[in-house]
Formats: structure tokens, C-alpha cells, sequence
């Protein structure tokens, strides 16, 4: 057997990547540090992910490669031995082979090339343009022998803000990279601000919501404001009266914030200012070179599924192709098929829409029959003779239910095995998940999947249009926009999964009995967590789940559980 292991040592959404091949078969699994520990965004040293995959290592033939984001993983875990022994901790774990500190031979990797692994490993094509945009990747000083022949010494505190390579086959060329400085308020000098347009999103999710890692939230405020245009970054962002940011916890407090109009209308000119860069940026790659007709965008930036449509709608490419999971979250993806392809470039080949998924969660955390009706001991709990009729038909009359199966999505967003399902047509759906089981602003739409077949059907989309990972944001048409209203955000389109028999064929095959049984072949889809919490990722987190809300049930394997 032969073993590629991918540490994603990240500041935010650390995780590991297992690769192994047994019998010219490639298996793969992601741990994500932030499902394991049930803390969000976890970006601690992955030692939880580690240990869930390391029964499966062997560490005698193993290629181990990593990669951070602005600092190395090395000069992290140096910073981490001076607070605390973290050396003699990872020895006393068992870990310390997953340190370059004791094992020489793990390979660090730029930030953004692990990016673009994850669309090299993903996408469709057999050449295309990838461009990997996030809020801040290495630093050039780190990695000065790859980037000497192209950029000055100046360049040394500079860190990677976008870089954008040729993919032809297995064959990556890096041809165009843009750099970001890190720059001390003048007149908020207890902020650190930065001319590129990912940190703007960040800091200006920091002034709105409190977190910088909530600029999911700052685009779906963003159709809500009025724009301004914004010039210098760091200028916009150190004017801003940071008096009036949002410090408080609960979401109560910022829906009655003084500054809900102020807070609309910076996330609009935010989102305007990233469209417009990111317009310039592809616009001049593909000028550079007409003959690249698809276009791959990775890194955080890339599940701005409000743009990534528009951009869509402008047939700037041909064809536009976004991972499953681009953020840093899947980092740990692309360092594995880093080293696999560079041992193996026979195992990479073009993936079609049908060989495509996004459920790479942990096999440990499938339960058996046994476990599930250990588990919920005490609960009502039926084994119905079709789950999946049983499972629309609580829906049809107005339930809402956990949907737990197979292994988990390794994205940040529900793919139809870790769900939270209703009927799109229940009234006030929208208001009843807010209230009762996720506790989100009310602003915030809903999404929903629904069968590719009918896709066609009730969204503004090209035949064979496909959207797997809920990358884009669709117009709904005309005549389907009150059927979908719950679903739909403030702009008139929804934020869809189109879900093919090939991808997901129990999922599939649920639309088909719900639509079958309904007329509409469509279900809302959110992720089956609460607010603030991650995805769940096992049995025991989504029995916390259950109880804690109200939901009507819960449907794991084939089996109904309910309080």
C-alpha cells in the first residue's frame, strides 16, 4: 500500500487528507479539525484529525507533505514550544512524526499551490485556467527560492493575495501572482489592514458580525445595501468609525443594532469592490491567454456563489468549474494529490460532473445498525419498509427533519448527507428554522436541492447545467418564484444543489419519491447544525442535535428516531 498524507496546519479550518492506494484502487478521507472538535473554524495544530486517521498510517512508508497560511508550519510550531513543551506534548501523543522538527522529510508546500491541488485533483478539463483568490496565502520570504527569478527582495513581507496557473493535464504553471501587504491603522492602529480584496471581505465581516470569518454572512447582507465604490482598501478600512462595529454574541443583538443600515450598505460596497477586482483579474488572464476557454476558481473566495454567477452570466469562459470544498478546509486535499501526483501522474485524469462528490468525511464515523439503535436507547425509533416514502411523507405535512448518511461533506456546505430537509413549500419555513432549530439572522436565505433532471425546470439555467456544491446562486424563474419564496433570497434566486442519481443516488432517489408524491422535485437543504456549531459529523453529535432542537426527527440510515 502506498500512503499520501496532507496536513492543512492552517489558521483557520486545519484538517489532514489520507490518501492511499491499495490494489490500483485510491481511497480518501479528510478529517476536519473543526467536526471533530466541535469547535468552528478550529485552525488549532491538527491533532484531533490525526489521531482519527492514524490506525490507518503507516508511518514506515508514508509521504507526508503541509502547508499554513502567512507563517510557515515550522515557525508556528517553534512560536507554539516557546509558550509550552508542545514538542514533548506531540512526542508523549505520538505525533511528533507529524512534525518537521522531528521528521525531515515532510515537505512544505506554498499556500496557494495547495490550493490549486484541490482544482487540479477536482475539475473537469483537460486544460483550463485555475485562479486561487483567498485572504492571505505565504509569504514570499518563506518560499524566496520558488519566487527569486520573478519578484525583487521587496517583495519579502509581501504574501500571496491571488496567483493564477496554467493547468494543462497533470501539469500545473504557475504564470501570474499578486501580492498583499500587511499595514498597521493610523487612525485604528489596534487593526492590522491590507490592500487585498480577500482581507477587505475579512475585515469588513470583523466590523459587521464580530468574527472575520463570517463573510458568508457580509454577501447575503450585501443585496440589502446600497454601494459605494471603494478605492484604496486600506484607506476605506481605516476610515471606517470602528466605534460603531458590532461587538455582541447573540443575534438578537445585532438585528436591533443602531447600524443595520450602515452595516448593509459597507457589505455592498464590499461585495461591489470584490466583483469589480475580481472582473479585472479574469479579464486580463484571459487576454493573456485566449486559448484557456475554462476557467477553475479555488481558495476562499471562491464560495462567493453571488459572483460566481454573475460570472457565469458573462461568458468571459467557457466553462466555470468550482471544488467542493475551496476554502482551507480542503487544503490538506491538495497537499495529498500534491505528493500523489508527483509519484503518480498516471491516477490524474479529468472529472466529470457523474465521478464527482464531496463526501470524503471519515468511514469511522458510518454507524452500523447496532450502534444506532444503541444510541438512541430511550428515544422512539421505528425501522419504517421504505424509509424514503416514510421520509417525504413527514415531510409533505409540514415536518422538518435531521438527514443523516454516509460519510459527511467535506465542504462548508449541506450536500444532501449531513441535511436538514423540509418542503419547500411550507409557510413561514424560513421563520420556523430561524426560531426553532438554527437560530440564524433573518436575513440570511436558505437553499435547496433538487433533482438535475428538474433543475431546467424551475431555475434560469443552461441545459446540463450542473451545481453539485451549491456554487452558485440561480435565478429562479418567473413562474416558480412564489413556490420557491422560502427558499429564495431577497434578489430572486436561491442558492441550489442539483443532485444527480450518479453523485448521490439515495439522496437522488429521495427527491424522485418526494416529487414523485408532491410535484416538486425540490426540498430545502441546509446544513444539519445549529448556528455557530460545525456540520455534525458523527452519531453522538447528531443525537446532541436532536435534542436540543425541534426538529421532528431524525432519519439516520434506515431508521426514523424521534423524542
Amino acid at each position: 500500500m502506498k500512503q499520501y498524507l496532507g496536513l492543512g496546519k492552517t489558521l483557520y479550518n486545519s484538517s489532514a487528507c489520507l490518501v492511499s492506494i491499495e490494489e490500483n484502487k485510491v481511497n480518501i478521507e479528510i478529517a476536519l479539525n473543526e467536526r471533530l472538535t466541535r469547535k468552528k473554524a478550529n485552525g488549532c495544530w491538527p491533532e484531533t484529525p490525526l489521531k482519527e486517521l492514524l490506525d490507518k498510517i503507516n508511518t514506515e512508508t508514508i509521504k507526508i507533505a503541509e502547508s499554513r497560511d502567512v507563517i510557515t508550519a515550522k515557525t508556528k510550531e517553534e512560536a507554539l514550544d516557546l509558550h509550552f513543551p508542545f514538542y514533548d506534548f506531540l512526542k508523549k501523543k505520538g505525533l511528533d512524526q507529524f512534525a518537521v522538527k522531528f521528521n525531515k522529510d515532510i515537505l512544505e508546500i506554498p499556500h496557494h499551490l495547495a490550493h490549486a491541488n484541490v482544482a487540479l485533483a477536482t475539475g473537469p478539463f483537460e486544460e483550463s485556467i485555475i485562479v486561487v483568490l483567498d485572504g492571505s496565502g505565504s509569504r514570499y520570504a518563506d518560499f524566496t527560492s520558488l519566487w527569486e527569478s520573478s519578484f525583487p527582495p521587496a517583495f519579502s513581507s509581501a504574501h500571496e493575495e491571488c496567483t493564477i496557473y496554467l493547468q494543462e493535464r497533470n501539469k500545473l504553471t504557475e504564470v501570474t501572482k499578486y501580492w498583499h501587504r500587511f499595514t498597521q491603522g493610523k487612525n485604528n492602529p489596534k487593526h492590522s489592514f491590507s490592500d487585498g480584496v480577500g482581507i477587505l471581505y475579512e475585515k469588513a465581516a470583523e466590523y459587521i458580525f464580530g468574527s472575520n470569518q463570517a463573510s458568508g454572512k457580509v454577501m447575503g447582507l450585501a443585496s440589502f445595501g446600497k454601494a459605494c465604490p471603494i478605492g484604496d482598501y486600506v484607506e476605506y478600512l481605516d476610515n471606517l468609525d470602528w466605534s460603531k462595529s458590532y461587538t455582541g454574541t447573540e443575534k438578537e443583538d445585532w438585528e436591533s443594532s443602531p447600524y443595520l443600515k450602515h452595516y448593509m450598505d459597507i457589505a455592498a460596497s464590499v461585495q461591489m469592490a470584490y466583483e469589480a477586482h475580481l472582473d479585472k483579474v479574469l479579464t486580463k488572464a484571459k487576454k493573456d491567454f485566449p486559448q484557456f476557454e475554462n476557467l477553475i476558481l479555488v481558495g476562499g473566495c471562491a464560495l462567493n456563489c453571488s459572483y460566481n454567477k454573475k460570472l457565469l452570466d458573462s461568458s468571459l469562459y467557457e466553462n466555470v468549474y468550482v471544488p467542493a470544498f475551496p476554502g482551507d478546509g480542503g487544503l490538506s486535499f491538495g497537499i495529498a494529490h500534491f505528493l500523489l501526483y508527483q509519484d503518480h501522474p498516471e491516477y490524474w485524469f479529468p472529472k466529470p460532473t457523474s465521478e464527482q462528490h464531496g463526501y470524503y468525511g471519515p468511514c469511522s464515523s458510518v454507524p452500523e445498525s447496532a450502534e444506532i439503535e444503541e444510541v438512541f436507547k430511550g428515544f422512539n425509533i421505528i425501522r419504517p419498509s421504505s424509509i424514503l416514502e416514510h421520509t417525504s411523507s413527514i415531510i409533505t405535512k409540514g415536518g422538518v427533519v435531521a438527514w443523516f448518511q454516509g460519510r459527511s461533506e467535506s465542504g462548508p456546505r449541506s450536500l444532501g448527507n449531513r441535511s436538514i430537509l423540509a418542503s419547500i413549500s411550507k409557510h413561514n419555513l424560513k421563520d420556523y428554522l430561524n426560531t426553532h432549530i438554527k437560530f440564524r439572522e433573518s436575513f440570511r436565505p436558505y437553499g435547496c436541492s433538487c433533482l438535475s433532471e428538474y433543475a431546467g425546470l424551475y431555475f434560469d439555467i443552461p441545459r446540463g447545467f450542473s451545481n453539485p456544491y451549491m456554487s452558485y446562486a440561480i435565478d429562479v424563474k418567473d413562474e416558480f418564484k412564489d413556490t420557491f419564496k422560502e427558499v429564495s433570497h431577497i434578489d430572486g434566486t436561491s442558492r441550489m444543489q442539483t443532485v444527480s442519481k450518479e453523485q448521490n443516488s439515495m439522496f437522488h432517489e429521495l427527491l424522485k419519491v418526494h416529487g414523485d408524491n408532491t410535484g416538486i422535485y425540490a426540498l430545502a437543504n441546509t446544513s444539519l447544525n445549529i448556528m455557530g456549531e460545525p456540520i455534525v459529523e458523527t452519531i453522538e453529535d447528531v443525537r446532541r442535535f436532536l435534542e436540543a432542537t425541534k426538529v421532528d426527527g431524525l432519519i439516520i440510515g434506515d431508521y426514523y428516531v424521534w423524542k
